[in-house]
């Protein structure tokens, strides 16, 4: 700043100048010696001063003041921001931030425009407790309506103007976030996630879900999002949906199964003879990590044999990459073209199998045992031969012939020997025979045992003999066991 001084005589006819010499001083520090009437000074603090100037010369002194007021200029070590941005109506607020702690400007004046309303306040910054190294002001205004914005901000003092401008949107808040979509799905197919926004400006929708590849699909604005998946198991799908107010988050579960898949079941199930145990076998041909998930049956094999919701539980069989469910139960009777119908599902697919076997008669003398003693009673039962209204031929081999239409009968061979039998079943439509070859041993009676001892009072080390006898004849493959208690 340039300071000049005058010293002058005045009177009412005339102003004369006096040769003089100068001393100026800022609040009473002395700023120059004597001399000239003009002084050039820079102030490096803002403040307000009062600036002396005294003249004289060899007869007198005078002195004048002035109030010099110093201010910063305002430089780029200001920034403006967008600090929160609330849904309408409400306060928006802003931040002003200076780089450093030092060299403020001075009686700075911030007006800011938004909305069409103007609003004024002082600058009144304080330190950041966030950050040591600067200066902090946070600055507000109320936003009415949703829509995009345009806040101006200018800063000034009697030296110096800075303005600055932020663009800003303000937008209705995310509310009541819905998603949908199935409960279960296969794998391999699509799934369709919905989601949509009760209210809300500008949603963006983000879907995290919890797979082995822990997915993000593309944030979107649209109301769907798809996914497939390729590994069974339950996930969680995280949804949310935000926008420049606030985040709105909910979490669904999925259940993904491998389904059933009809090309790769077999069922095997064969002929049996009756009180056998029939076994049924469903075969699933494909690697372990394809097998179907969470899979019951309803099983019925005619009228012999139901069971619900059996769980399938395949096991590794001999096969590669094959793998088997047994299915066991008895028919009692015999019985032609047993329908066998099995339905399995899971919640992503179901498959159904339909099907016969035959419980043959068999053997009619498959009961009759291969072995037995003269006093063994045989029961022939020929309730197995298939037709009605039969006649039974039986010759038991040792010359005896028996015919009858009895089902059943009993007989005991008198002799031992090795026989034949031989059963015929037969009517006008019907003629069944069987054959089977029988050995009969002759029984082990006690009546015909007797024993004796040659010393019936031995010592202590004496040898004795016991004498087992059997009144002839011998049976055959007789075994004698002696105990001494």
């Amino acid at each position: 700043i340039t300071l000049t001084a005058q010293a002058a005589y005045k009177s009412k006819h005339s102003t004369l100048d006096f040769s003089a010499e100068y001393m100026f001083s800022r609040n009473h520090t002395e700023l120059n010696p004597w001399g000239e009437n003009q002084l050039d000074y820079t102030f490096t603090e803002d403040g307000i001063y009062r600036m002396l100037v005294e003249a004289q010369n060899e007869v007198s002194t005078v002195n004048a003041t002035a109030i010099v007021t110093v201010q910063s200029i305002i430089g780029d070590e200001f920034s403006f921001l967008l600090l929160t941005n609330a849904a309408p109506p409400g306060l928006i607020d802003f931040r002003l931030e200076f780089a450093g702690l030092t060299s403020v400007p001075s009686g700075v004046t911030i007006t800011f425009t938004v909305n069409g309303e103007t609003q004024s306040v002082d600058l009144d910054m304080y330190e950041d407790p966030d950050n040591s190294n600067q200066l902090l002001q946070l600055l507000s205004s109320t936003i009415n309506e949703p829509g995009s914005y345009t806040i101006e901000m200018t800063m000034s003092n009697l030296v110096s103007e800075k303005t600055m401008s932020i663009d800003f949107n303000v937008q209705n808040p995310v509310a009541n976030l819905i998603v949908s979509h199935k409960d279960y799905i296969p794998t391999g197919k699509e799934l369709t996630i919905s989601h949509t926004v009760e209210s809300g400006d500008e949603v963006i929708f983000i879907v995290t879900l919890n797979d082995t590849a822990a997915t993000e699909l593309p944030s979107t604005s649209a109301d769907i999002s798809v996914h497939t998946f390729t590994e069974y198991g339950e996930f969680m799908i995280t949804t949310t949906a935000s926008n420049n107010i606030n985040t709105l988050t909910q979490q669904t579960l999925i259940c993904v199964q491998y389904p059933i898949i009809e090309d790769n079941f077999e069922i095997l199930a064969k002929d049996i003879n009756p009180g056998d145990l029939a076994v049924f076998m469903i075969y699933y041909n494909d690697t372990f990590d394809h097998i179907p998930t969470a899979v019951l049956m309803n099983i019925s094999i005619g009228d012999y044999y139901t069971e619900y919701n059996v769980p399938l539980d395949l096991m590794s069989s001999s096969a590669r990459n094959q793998f088997k469910h047994k299915i066991s139960t008895t028919l009692d009777i015999p019985v032609l073209n047993v329908d066998v119908n099995i339905e399995m599902w899971n919640f992503v697919s179901n498959w159904s199998y339909s099907g016969e076997i035959d419980v043959s008669a068999g053997s009619l003398l498959s009961a009759v045992p291969d072995l037995v003693s003269t006093l063994d009673t045989i029961t022939f039962d020929l309730s197995f031969a298939a037709g009605e209204n039969l006649t039974y031929r039986i010759s038991l081999g040792d010359g005896k012939v028996i015919i009858t239409t009895n089902k059943t009968f009993t007989y005991t061979y008198p002799d031992s020997g090795n026989y034949t039998i031989t059963v015929s079943a037969y009517n006008d439509e019907v003629n069944q025979t069987d054959t089977k070859f029988i050995s009969v041993w002759n029984a082990v009676e006690a009546s015909k045992i007797s024993t004796s001892l040659d010393n019936e009072l031995p010592g202590t080390g004496e040898n004795f003999t016991v004498s087992v006898s059997y009144e002839a004849p011998l049976p055959q493959n007789v075994f004698v066991n002696i105990t001494m208690n």
